[in-house]
């Protein structure tokens, strides 16, 4: 038998010789902007209807970094006070930045504004009454003018020859018609060999197509007179019109639509390209409107921000069972099945309801993922100046917030908060009841101090000091999180060994303690930050963890269990 080869990199290689092959090191994944993320999901009197299947993701969705963009867009309603609540949620320094990013979704099936002028319908972008304010004034073929009460924005150029058509033949006739699909030319009497053409268009797409096919043709020629890869399509539709002597075609109608949907506030629906006609005064928009909206559009909304990813997330109602739903929404997203970790919150109606009714409620959420308000705040409504008391969910929205501003382990126990009081005092025995069901309560620091959170807490029932508290709930959920898409984005159609996949744990786990501070040692006894006695399972393509107690958990668990779920003991002489 001959050389069998040598195997290298996947490969057999026969032929001797030297070989290499370069291969980069993988560096760590970046943070992840989810962790710092908040979705929130109420009503607004402008802004696209998040439950409007026809729209883009993009829309249904609607992203702020800022409250001013949001307001912008939004205009009033709750989900703009809240998203003004959250950008600013506390004044201790750590949380006052709030969330990075805000996903709003907008249950308010709102109404765009439009117009229509020459046969075309022109909408407002956005839906809702501030469409209204929009108008255009079309000053002459060469400029359009466009308002909204605040901003003026004009735009002239728009006339300009694109390609020049004439006809040399000696015929008595030549009448040239556009329809935005064909383009032909009917010649009459002609003894020199011209004669009439049509063109489809989708045949000859640019100017420089219609250049070269037009200048071919006896007794015609053609020029340029813009830039050659302008679309034919885009050409002003013409009536019949003579060529004998030249003839050139505009895309006036083309720059008028650009420049009005690139101001970013209007959409422009026609069916031929035939430019605006000069208005004597601006036009206004018209049949803009607020939506109506009911319970239903926002089980519908939760429903649909499955979808949405942002390790935080909170509905601007206290309907309970809207409550409710978010509860089951958020237990299914950290599920195996669901595989998109969130924190969910939401509040009492505080307006209406005892003391003791909120706390009962609280303790039926019974959701270690999941807040609940039960205090009233007194707060500014999103125009600055409008003083409004907001029921529990605005409480639970500041405490989601706050955690998205910052590392999910730090606690918002007794943090200042970013608000003008809290109308209700509650007594001491109320606050041990509120502790005891897990809501989320206002207190105030002694000698009239700031407001504050008076504990962070789930409203998880059971009696156990990781899953009611929040900031380590959290904290497990960022970590499974970074986990299970670092392990899809590493192993997934990949070939590994239960090695590979332990080494890439034990990294990960070292870079939770010494890279975020996820995990940390006990200071007091010195015990590790997690239980290294671990093993790996796996069933197909899923992954679990196995621990010398013989539990099988998934990853969202395996967390848990390396918080040690036990309180914290021990004593320190103050040395490491």
């Amino acid at each position: 038998m001959g050389y069998p080869g040598a195997y290298f990199e996947g490969r057999v290689y026969f032929i001797p010789g030297a070989r290499g092959k370069f291969k980069s090191k993988a560096l760590k994944r970046g943070a992840s902007l989810d962790n710092n993320t908040l979705v929130l999901i109420g009503p607004a009197s402008n802004g696209f209807d998040c439950n409007d299947s026809t729209l883009d993701y993009e829309n249904r969705v609607m992203e702020f970094t800022s409250f001013a963009e949001a307001k912008e867009i939004l205009g009033s309603g709750d989900l703009l006070d809240a998203i003004k609540g959250a950008f600013s949620p506390s004044k201790d320094q750590r949380f006052s930045a709030g969330p990075q990013l805000v996903k709003a979704l907008n249950i308010s099936p709102n109404v765009r504004a439009s117009i229509t002028l020459d046969g075309h319908t022109v909408k407002a972008l956005v839906p809702g009454p501030n469409g209204n304010k929009l108008r255009i004034l079309v000053e002459s073929s060469d400029k359009i003018i466009v308002s909204d009460g605040v901003e003026k924005i004009s735009q002239d150029g728009l006339l300009q020859p694109d390609i020049s058509i004439s006809y040399t033949g000696d015929g008595t006739a030549a009448d040239l018609t556009f329809d935005g699909n064909t383009l032909a030319v009917t010649v009459t009497g002609s003894t020199d060999g011209s004669a009439s053409f049509s063109l489809s268009i989708s045949e000859y797409p640019t100017l420089a197509d219609l250049y070269d096919k037009i200048n071919s043709l006896t007794g015609f020629t053609a020029g340029v007179e813009s830039k050659p890869d302008f679309l034919s399509k885009n050409l002003d539709v013409v009536a019949s019109t003579t060529v004998i002597g030249g003839l050139s075609l505009y895309g006036t109608f083309y720059r008028q639509k650009t420049f009005l949907e690139n101001t970013g506030a209007f959409e422009v629906v026609s069916s031929s390209n035939t430019p605006f006609s000069v208005t004597a005064s601006y036009q206004y928009l018209s049949g803009g409107s607020t939506g109506v909206w009911a319970n239903q559009d926002y089980l519908d909304a939760i429903e649909f921000s499955k979808e949405v990813s942002g390790l935080y997330r909170n509905v601007c109602t206290d309907t309970f069972s809207i409550a409710s739903y978010l509860s089951e929404i958020v237990n299914w997203m950290n599920s195996p099945d669901g595989s998109r970790e969130t924190f969910g919150g939401a509040g009492a109606d505080t307006s209406s309801l005892s003391v003791q009714d909120r706390i009962d409620q609280a303790k039926a959420i019974n959701n270690e993922f999941m807040v609940y308000g039960v205090s009233p705040v007194k707060n500014y409504e999103s125009d600055g100046l409008t003083e409004k008391t907001f029921t529990g969910w605005y409480i639970s929205v500041l405490h989601n917030a706050a955690k998205a501003a910052t590392n999910p382990r730090e606690s918002l126990t007794h943090k200042d908060l970013n608000i003008i009081s809290c109308p209700e005092l509650l007594s001491d025995n109320d606050k041990r009841k509120i502790i005891q069901a897990g809501g989320l309560y206002v207190d105030r620091k002694p000698n009239k101090g700031a407001w504050k959170i008076g504990f962070a807490l789930t409203t998880y029932q059971k009696s156990d000091t990781i899953l009611t508290q929040a900031s380590k709930v959290c904290t497990a959920l960022a970590m499974s999180k970074d986990l299970r898409e670092s392990l899809e984005e590493s192993f997934l159609a990949e070939i590994v060994d239960d090695n590979d996949i332990r080494l890439f744990v034990d990294n990960k786990l070292d870079e939770y303690e010494n890279l975020y501070g996820y995990l940390s040692k006990n200071i007091y006894t010195g015990e590790p930050a997690y239980d290294p006695n671990y093993t790996i399972e796996r069933d197909g393509d899923k992954v679990y963890f196995v621990f010398p107690d013989a539990k099988l958990v998934s990853p969202i668990n395996f967390f848990f269990h390396l918080f040690n779920l036990s309180e914290v003991k021990g004593s320190s002489t103050g040395g490491n």
